[in-house]
């Protein structure tokens, strides 16, 4: 989920990203796993599975208390309970409103 904040923007999980204009006051913020960049700034998140899948690691993770897959390089060196920063790629989110799941 996200909330509404100042100039355009929402709040997921602690970051502020830029958004869609709604009158909503919370929409729904989506991202795939591979459009996810490991890193210093991003969504806190926990690792909780580690899938090594040839080419990419997959990890489940928690964050606020949700499931969140990320796609990681196969050398990424992570560990269960490991907290990753993982940075969305803008052009990538999708919005969507949560009463009639349309884009936005």
């Amino acid at each position: 989920p996200a909330s509404k904040a100042a100039n355009g923007s929402w709040n997921v999980a602690g970051l502020t990203l830029p958004g869609p204009k709604s009158d909503r006051q919370t929409i729904d913020f989506a991202i795939r796993p591979e459009d996810v960049d490991a890193g210093d700034n991003g969504l806190l998140a926990i690792v909780r599975v580690i899938e090594p899948l040839g080419p990419h690691t997959l990890v489940t993770c928690d964050v606020e208390g949700g499931l969140f897959r990320a796609v990681l390089d196969s050398n990424a060196a992570v560990a269960v309970g490991d907290r990753l920063r993982l940075a969305p790629k803008p052009d990538r989110i999708r919005w969507f409103d949560p009463e009639t799941a349309n884009a936005l």
